[in-house]
Formats: C-alpha cells, structure tokens, sequence
C-alpha cells in the first residue's frame, strides 16, 4: 500500500451548480456542489463529456468572502527543476472561483469590499515565490524527511507538511476534514527555490537553495516586528543549501528571523521610524518559548546579531544579549558584530572576523549526509545545530552573511565527497561554479526582500560580485525609496492581504451591510488637498505669470509658503497618513479587532 498520489492533471468542468474536477489518472471525480457547498467523490459516468473543460494543475483550496466560499486553482505552473529526480513546481498563474452565480445579493458597500477582498487574494496568489511538488516534501529539510516515522510514508503529504511552511494550510481546512480528498491537497510553500547544475573536477552535481518563510507572525516590514506570545518571530526563513552528486545529497540549514522580544517600528513617513520595545509585556516567557522550540528543531543554536551597536538599534542589540544571558542555556550562544562599523569605509573584508569567530561552531554543528539508492536512505551525517542570523530586517546584511556562511559549508562538503581538495576554493579554482553560488544567493535575497519590504535585497552587488560597487550602490538607493514608498503608501492592503489568506482574518458576510465597513478610510484629507491646491496654483502662477514681476513673485513666495506648512503638518502627523492594516491590529499583537 502506497501513500495518495497527488492529482498533477486535472480537467475542471464548470455548471451553474457545480464544479467537477477529473484527474487524468482516476476514475472517480471530485464534485463541488456550489448550492449546498458539499464535496464528494463520484465515479465518472461522463458528466463532464458535454462541457467545456480546462485543464488545472491542483487545488490551492477554498476561501470565504462577503459573496461565499470561492474555489482557488492553480491554472498554470513553470518547472523550476528537480530534486533528487522530484519535480519542483512554482505558480505560474491561478483562477479564484466563486460558488455563487451572481453577487446580487450584495449591497453597493458590500460589492466594493468583495472586489477588495479578491484583490488581496489575487495579490497574494500572484506574488512570486510560491511552490509545490507533487512527490517531494517541498516544507521539510532533508534531514528532518529522514526523521519519518515507518509508516509515514502511507501518509498523504499535507498530513506530513510542516505547518510553519504550509501557506494554503487555511484553505485546505474544509477539504482537510475528508480523507478521501487527500489526493486533491497540494500544500503550498511561499519563500524561494533555484537550481543550478555545474561541474567540478569532471562530476557533475546540482547546487539547491530552498527558502521556506514561516506562516507564524507573517506580513510586511514595519507592520510584523519582533515576537509574539507564542514566541512565534516575524520573517523568520529557513533556508536549506543542497548539493547533490550522483546518489549523494548534502545540506546545510541556516535560519533567520527577527529579533525575539516585543519592539516595533510603526511607519509615520519617517525614512527609519522609532524603534520602541514593549516595556510591560513578558519578554522572557515569549522568548523561552522560542528558544526551546528552536533548539527542539535545529539543536544548537547561534544567534548571530548583526545591528549596530550604538544609535536606535543598540537598545534592540542590549536586549537580545541581556534575554540570552538570562537563558542560562547550553544550546544556545550569541555572537554581535556590529554590521555597518566593522564595514564601514567599505572594508567588506572585515566580515571574515566573523566567519573566523564562529567557524568553530560551524565545525561542530557540520551538515547532513544521505545516500539515496532506490528505496534506500543512508544518513551518513546529521547537521547537529544551526546559525540564526538577524538584522533589523533580516534581509540585506543577513544575506550577505548566510551566503559566507553556506560558501564555507560547500566548500567543506565538496572536500567530504572528494571533488575539491583542501587547498582548492571555489573562488580561485572553479569560478564558473563560483558565479553559479554567487548567483543564487543573490537571487535568494532580492526573493526575500520583496516578499517582506517590498522591494528588492540591498547589498546583493557583493553578493555577486565579491566586492561593493558604484552602480550596485546606485540600485541600493533605488531600492531605499521604493521599500520607504511601500513600507508607508502600500503596505496596509498588503498586509490585510497575508492576514485574509492565513486565516487571521475571516470575513462576516454582513461586513458592509449591519457591520461597518473594513475599508473605510479615516485618514485625513484636510492637509494632503491644501498641498495639492497650494502645487496646483504655483504650477499655474508658472504658465500664466502676472504683468507684474513683483506680485508674481510675491504670489509664488505665498503658495510655496502654503505648500511647506501642508508638507510639515503631513510630516509631522505622520502615522495618520500611513497606509495601515484594517483587518488585524496593526502590529500584530492583537486578536483581529
């Protein structure tokens, strides 16, 4: 007896009443009754043979709007390539379904918030950086597939997905409850995934690079900071380096994950706004929380922090050293290097004090080892612990650091396999290959950062390169604007958006109607118009300038004047002008409100 095998050809028929889905492989179709929102199996009589089929790839799941439940499919998918001879998938296009026939029923408030709600999911399904497999155990790391018990391998996989990495975990409840369905649930992964096949010393091997982001306290920059009660921290990414040769497969784990106590950055237009720690919550208790629940997974644990030491970070850095110490834990330890000092003036090179300084962890924890011959697994080493890397962000200056750290793990694992000797590098002996791991890595962090800031990793240019340059500065100040533009303009519908497809938030069909609105804007319109009218008047001062020298300047001199005051009172109410969450509360400390 085998595990359910997933459903990887589907044929969907569409009738006023219901949705038929058809694997190419089965006899029997999965039907959705859009009236009494059943779901059954039914063996094929050729109910679909008189309609119009189009073809999907799977099942992401079924959400609830204002409207009614909507059927969400993937319609198409681009191979990203293999592991361990598993085809790895991302989405390439989805449909969003409504069970209801028509949206009569809604009032004119009601149809404008349906509209926004499918926006969001539309906006979550279409973000990139989602992926699945129909035969890997795309949430898990090697190692931890090794951990399987016996008979978990009779198991159907979202019984077997990692709930932290399981993005359509909430759309799937509802199918969730049938076992008969388990054919039709594809757990979904959000992070990044990218192969490269390359060879060294004439072998042939394939280099992966697997981004998992966490479902636990997930949304955008400045809006999930820090911890929560259950000791669950914002961004937090593990991130799995494979090597692969013949039947061999190495990996190497690292995480990152924000700071674990309570702090919070609200934006109010400032490019970087106050940072403020929680001084009446229990930051020891949701940080034992986290600590045990990391070291129960990964082992030992390095919590590298890599924000500055002085300035509005250091009360961050001092915290964090201060929850450590108090841990009094053998499996846990803390190294600080102040990022942007020790950097400064561009010495880059500065970063190998750290690399040096924790190399001898590095050797300790080591990585995994697994043979892979038919049927057969082989651990032949296990990773015994785990770098957990931070910055502010958790984005540009723990990429460039993860990356030292995995070049280091390579390097090592290449030498274990006998394919480089230990007086080779990548760098100087093979840098096609070279380029290759530079590559990715880079890619990784440009995929992280968008999905968190918005836009892409700053700093990638020595990433790729080895070294800062003009042009990658250039892009990083690009990048500053962009996330600052987001992170205050865009980021409130973006962050409704992780909150609606978690499940955190679960819309009230009478949202609209009884129950007030959820997208009403309250934000003030008073001094953005008085800037656009003071604008629009010394534009047209401009174009059609009074005979007068004196009084067109004078005119000028009084609408630059108005424009400044609507300028610094924007500024200085700057929070009342932020583009905030309206689902949940704003930082993610609360129950949705």
């Amino acid at each position: 007896m085998a595990a359910p095998r997933l459903h990887e050809t589907i044929a969907l028929g569409i009738t006023a009443d219901r949705y038929y889905l058809r694997p190419a492989e089965s006899s029997n179709c999965l039907v959705i009754d859009r009236l009494t929102k059943a779901m059954f199996l039914e063996a094929d009589h050729g109910q679909l043979d008189s309609l119009t089929l189009r073809s999907i790839c799977g099942v992401v799941g079924i959400i609830s709007l204002l409207s009614g439940p909507h059927l969400v499919v993937i319609t198409k998918r681009k191979l990203v390539g293999y592991i361990n001879g598993h085809q790895i998938w991302e989405v390439a296009d989805t449909a969003i379904l409504p069970y209801a026939r028509t949206t009569t029923s809604l009032g004119e408030h009601q149809l404008a918030d349906e509209q926004t709600y499918q926006t969001m999911v539309a906006a979550m399904l279409g973000s990139p950086g989602l992926y699945f497999s129909y035969t890997y155990h795309l949430t898990h790391t090697l190692q931890r597939q090794q951990a399987f018990a016996q008979g978990d391998a009779l198991r159907p996989q979202h019984e077997l997905a990692d709930p932290r990495f399981y993005w359509n975990r909430f759309l799937q409840k509802d199918m969730s409850r049938q076992p008969q369905l388990a054919e039709y649930m594809l757990p979904v992964l959000h992070g990044f995934v990218s192969m490269s096949s390359q060879v060294i010393n004439g072998t042939a091997v394939d280099l992966i690079l697997v981004s998992r982001r966490s479902v636990q306290r997930a949304g955008t920059r400045h809006f999930r900071r820090g911890i929560d009660e259950a000791g669950s921290v914002a961004n937090f990414v593990e991130t799995e380096q494979i090597l692969r040769a013949g039947h061999t497969l190495c990996s190497f784990v690292q995480t990152r994950g924000s700071m674990p106590l309570f702090w919070n950055q609200a934006p109010n237009l400032k490019y970087k706004p106050r940072v403020a720690v929680d001084a009446t919550a229990d930051h020891t208790k949701a940080f034992r929380l986290h600590v045990e629940d990391q070291i129960q997974r990964y082992g030992n644990n390095v919590a590298i922090n890599l924000v500055n030491q002085h300035g509005s970070e250091k009360v961050l850095a001092d915290a964090f050293s201060t929850l450590v110490a108090a841990a009094r834990s053998n499996f846990i330890s803390y190294e600080a290097f102040d990022f942007h000092h020790e950097c400064r003036r561009m010495r880059w090179d500065r970063l190998q004090l750290l690399i040096d300084r924790v190399s001898p962890a590095q050797d300790s924890h080591g990585f995994c080892v697994v043979e892979v011959r038919r049927n057969e697994h082989n651990v032949h080493r296990t990773q015994g612990g785990v770098f957990r890397t931070n910055c502010m962000d958790c984005l540009d200056r723990t990429n460039v650091v993860q990356s030292m750290l995995a070049r280091r793990s390579l390097e090592q694992q290449l030498q274990f396999l006998q394919l480089m000797s230990d007086t080779e590098s990548l760098q100087a002996n093979h840098p096609g290959f070279d380029r290759a791991f530079k590559s990715i890595w880079a890619d990784n962090a440009d995929a992280c950062s968008l999905q968190y800031s918005g836009s892409k990793a700053l700093k990638t240019d020595f990433t790729r390169t080895g070294k800062r340059t003009f042009p990658g500065m250039l892009q990083d100040g690009y990048s500053s604007l962009l996330r600052y533009y987001k992170n205050n303009l865009a980021d409130g519908h973006r962050q409704d958006a992780f909150d609606l497809f978690l499940g955190n938030y679960v819309p009230h069909p009478d949202e609209g109607a009884t129950l007030p609105s959820r997208f009403i804007d309250h934000r003030p319109l008073k001094w953005p118009l008085l800037l656009l009218f003071a604008l629009a008047m010394f534009v047209i001062l401009q174009m059609f300038p009074s005979a007068s020298s004196s009084w067109h300047w004078f005119q000028s001199l009084v609408w630059v004047a108005t424009a400044a005051v609507a300028i610094v009172s924007i500024f200085r109410e700057g929070a009342r002008f932020v583009d905030s969450p309206r689902l949940c509360h704003p930082l993610g400390r609360l129950a949705p409100h």
